[in-house]
């Protein structure tokens, strides 16, 4: 039986508070630059050096689809809880109002087309539940009828492209512009 040295456990603690660092630094720089990111940024934003990044996500391409599934995914649970919601159209506001990321990295994934992989699925996973949201506001008289979601996503995607250098403390700004699509949508 091999004895693990105090050595190692220090090492070891000091691995996953690195690991930690990495991971709330790469959730910052995603929101901030979406898939234009370097691992370079994620290193100077966490404090590590860039092979740090690395042992913590293999590669950019694999940090960038990690960090858009599991945006995809607190999205598409958005739009369930708004569906939930005593008050539908609250709800649709809480749900497109508050990013579960960033600008930047929102216009990315609003994006038509794409290729087949697992970020591909999460966002139709995403678009079709958005699609029942859309349709109970719709049958409850909240939305006007001839709104799809495809004219929804465009618009927040054309709000989210215009506004790419916008950070969370530009949020309330954001919110005043995702208000006037949300108005117009209404019944």
């Amino acid at each position: 039986m091999k004895t693990i040295t105090a050595n190692q456990r220090q090492r070891r603690a000091d691995a996953l508070r690195n690991e930690s660092k990495v991971r709330e630094a790469a959730d910052t720089v995603f929101r901030r630059y979406g898939k234009d990111l370097s691992m370079d940024d994620v290193a100077r934003e966490a404090g590590v050096s860039k092979g740090t990044v690395y042992n913590v996500f293999g590669s950019r391409d694999e940090l960038i689809e990690g960090l858009t599934i599991a945006y995809l995914r607190a999205a598409t649970l958005s739009y369930r809880k708004a569906m939930e919601s005593e008050d539908l159209w609250q709800g649709l506001a809480d749900a497109v109002l508050t990013p579960t990321m960033g600008i930047a990295a929102t216009a990315d994934l609003m994006a038509p087309g794409g290729s087949d992989c697992p970020a591909r699925t999460a966002f139709d996973e995403c678009r079709r539940t958005l699609d029942e949201l859309l349709d109970l506001l719709k049958q409850r008289g909240l939305v006007r009828p001839e709104i799809t979601t495809t004219q929804l996503t465009n618009l927040f995607r054309g709000l989210y492209q215009v506004l790419p250098s916008y950070g969370e403390r530009d949020t309330a700004q954001a919110l005043e512009h995702g208000w006037i699509i949300l108005r117009g949508i209404r019944c």
